[in-house]
């Protein structure tokens, strides 16, 4: 049986390299997305590392005032001694105007105090309320909490008085008019910005999510460390890096976020600045900096969907057209082209196919037919009236008979008609009686009225045969009994068929 040929050469093949260039567009276009939002992260933050460092070094300003003016103070004193009580107060108000402090005490050799007042103190254990730090003679700014309260202090020794010294104390409400004065992150609602100890403790908040960074108490504990994923280095570093305060931006990752802690240390004091950046907040900068590079990424995105879905339809439109055109050219390979039946050829394959796949069965007829006299038709009425007859019976023949039905031309004046699932004897004796009384009141030509007649003869599935070959004879022979007969008439190959 000869099998149907697969159309190839869809035309889809000159669309392959604009695919790929697509694909290749998407990959490189989603790559630099990619790069372009981690360019953007890291400019955001440097930014916050910029500001910090700012904030760090605006602090280191301000604490290098307290301690010029102490050393103002030290100087006066180491240079003229403690007995000129009045120049002593004076410079101390001063201290307390010009610095905006809370207190400032002077403290002699002998461990006498006098605060900013003129008011004295037999000792220092009745005044500073912290003992500890009053032997603490240092030039750094440090921080002490006592009783949940939060200080600040500096302790500037006298030269060369044995035991004398100058303390300048304020308080968290000091603290935060100094922090005031500093611009940057503290005044940003995206990060939260924090002063602290270099041992973690928090000395100032402001910004985002103040309460969850409680002044006094320590950034470890507020953020959890011990419970924490640290990128790129270790719980340990951290801590160390605070306590000898130096600057640096360390990713923190719990089970349910990720933060950014960027920190600076404030010269000449044990103090750092710190801003937490959560990971939210800084994905909401990093769209906001890449903000145009999204809308050009997004634009080129939208096109390229665009151009896909018009090169689909395009490629759909010529598969189908390449199909209908395969269709067209298959039909056409299938057709006779003067009758517009079946060609001789498909006609047999048809019915082999049929036969093979479940024809056999089922009882089904084949009728071959000969238009007779038809040699005769053609030389007293010409080759082209001839033609005519054969298209009139072709196109009698198709309307005949369903369309499941094999109607074929096998060339010359033969064609052959072959009904499929014919259920029973009296159904086939029907349809070859239609066939005959089709003949009787058939007409050919539009002014000269022709009236041709045929030869049939008819064979049965499976009664006769069941492949196409031997049908097909023995319908034949039934035929040539039609025309030895006297021609105009059907005849059954089987004795139990339809006499003419």
């Amino acid at each position: 049986m000869n099998k149907k040929k697969k159309t190839n050469g869809s035309g889809i093949d000159i669309y392959i390299p604009a695919i790929i260039m697509i694909i290749v567009l998407f990959v490189l276009t989603i790559n630099y997305k990619g790069k372009m939002e981690e360019k953007s992260r890291s400019i955001v933050l440097s930014k916050y590392t910029l500001i910090c460092q700012d904030s760090s070094k605006k602090y280191t300003e301000i604490f290098a005032t307290f301690s010029s003016t102490a050393d103002m103070i030290t100087k006066y004193l180491g240079d003229n001694g403690f007995s000129d009580e009045k120049t002593s107060v004076e410079l101390l108000k001063t201290a307390i105007s010009y610095l905006n402090i809370d207190n400032a005490y002077i403290i002699d050799g002998d461990g006498k105090v006098m605060d900013q007042d003129g008011k004295k103190y037999p000792d220092r254990e009745s005044v500073i309320p912290f003992v500890e730090i009053a032997d603490k003679r240092t030039n750094a700014l440090n921080s002490v909490t006592v009783d949940d309260k939060m200080w600040l202090y500096t302790i500037r020794p006298v030269g060369n008085l044995s035991n004398g010294s100058v303390v300048f104390l304020f308080t968290e409400d000091s603290i935060s008019k100094i922090a005031e004065l500093i611009n940057g992150a503290r005044n940003s609602k995206i990060v939260t910005y924090l002063l602290i100890t270099n041992e973690g403790v928090i000395i100032d908040n402001a910004g985002l999510n103040t309460k969850d960074y409680k002044i006094g108490s320590t950034v470890y504990k507020d953020l959890d460390i011990d419970n924490v994923e640290f990128v790129n280095t270790t719980r340990k570093s951290f801590i160390n890096s605070i306590r000898v305060n130096t600057s640096g931006t360390v990713e923190i990752k719990s089970s349910d976020s990720s933060r950014y802690l960027i920190y600076a240390p404030v010269n000449g004091s044990n103090c750092m600045i710190m801003i937490v950046l959560s990971q939210g907040n800084l994905e909401s900068m990093v769209r906001e900096e890449n903000k145009n590079t999204g809308i050009f990424v997004r634009n080129l995105m939208i096109l390229a969907i665009l151009f896909i879905v018009a090169l689909f339809f395009i490629i759909l439109k010529n598969l189908l057209l390449v199909r209908l055109k395969s269709k067209g050219l298959e039909t056409r390979a299938e057709t006779d082209l003067l009758t517009d039946l079946y060609n001789k050829v498909t006609t047999e394959n048809k019915i082999k196919e049929y036969l093979e796949e479940e024809g056999a069965k089922h009882k089904s007829m084949m009728i071959l037919i000969d238009i007779d006299n038809f040699k005769k038709i053609n030389d007293t009425m010409g080759h082209a009236f001839g033609d005519e007859v054969l298209k009139a019976v072709g196109q009698a023949l198709k309307a005949q008979f369903r369309a499941s039905d094999i109607v074929g031309r096998l060339g010359g004046d033969e064609f052959v008609v072959f009904l499929k699932n014919m259920p029973d004897e009296e159904t086939m004796q029907r349809e070859a009686k239609k066939l005959e009384l089709m003949f009787k009141a058939f007409q050919v030509g539009t002014y000269t009225k022709y009236s041709p007649t045929a030869s049939m003869g008819v064979a049965i599935v499976p009664t006769d045969a069941a492949d196409f070959e031997s049908l097909y004879k023995k319908a034949d022979e039934a035929l040539y009994k039609s025309k030895n007969n006297g021609k105009n008439q059907m005849t059954f190959y089987s004795e139990r068929g339809l006499k003419a």
